[in-house]
């Protein structure tokens, strides 16, 4: 509230970094930031900042949009652009599990497809999956190939598409 009488809630994020984060952590960390706060039960996020400047390498700041200085696509941006192809609007709210590190994130599509985000906080382990994958995609969008019972869940959120 801010000492205030606006109405609604805001959430900060204060880091003490001292460095940035290359564009591949930023791409994983957007993912995997959305999930949780859509399945925490907040109905409106904005990611800072659009545009990364990028006229220093020494501005730390210049560096967090998800599209570079001449509007090309980082990492993020793709990233983003998948998750909403994955949770268009009119999904069910996702909804979050957690396994010791392992986050398992489960929404419906208006399609009725049931899709699966998953991924590790902590060390690469294996994770066993309960229903069959129709297709597995990276955090990128790219397809990625699936077979058995367990997948091998990384910093990467992985999207399945149960059968």
């Amino acid at each position: 509230k801010l000492n205030s009488d606006l109405k609604g809630s805001i959430i900060f994020c204060v880091s003490q970094r001292t460095t940035g984060v290359s564009e591949s952590i930023q791409a994983r960390f957007l993912v995997r930031s959305y999930l949780i706060l859509l399945s925490s039960g907040i109905d409106t996020a904005f990611w800072y900042k659009f545009l990364a400047e990028e006229h220093s390498p020494d501005n730390l700041g210049g560096h967090f949009g998800i599209v570079h200085r001449d509007l090309s696509p980082r990492e993020a941006f793709t990233a983003y652009k998948f998750l909403t192809r994955m949770l268009p609007p009119g999904s069910s709210r996702p909804i979050l599990k957690q396994t010791g590190c392992v986050h398992s994130v489960s929404w419906t599509r208006p399609d009725r497809k049931k899709i699966h985000a998953i991924w590790t906080t902590g060390d690469v382990q294996s994770f066993p999956i309960s229903f069959q994958v129709q297709k597995a995609y990276g955090h990128l969008g790219e397809e990625k190939s699936f077979s058995g019972t367990s997948i091998t869940a990384t910093d990467a959120p992985l999207y399945l598409i149960e059968r």
